[in-house]
């Protein structure tokens, strides 16, 4: 799945209001993934889960929960 440049933007106001995490987007040829400033807390992780599986979408973290990755349910 491809994340549009809106939906990461509304989803970046989110993360900032609630979880008060900034989040950044990134893409490469292969892929995109998304980075934090800090280590996501357990609750902005659980809400980013919860928030892409409406999009039939895994959340995988990685590199000590400061960076993120989406997989096809």
């Amino acid at each position: 799945m491809v994340i549009t440049i809106q939906n990461f933007l509304e989803l970046k106001k989110i993360m900032e209001d609630r979880c008060h995490t900034e989040i950044h987007y990134h893409e490469s040829c292969d892929r995109q993934h998304f980075s934090a400033d800090k280590a996501l807390s357990g609750d902005a992780k659980l809400f980013l889960q919860d928030y892409f599986s409406k999009w039939h979408q895994k959340v995988q973290f990685y590199d000590e929960d400061r960076q993120f990755t989406l997989v096809d349910l």
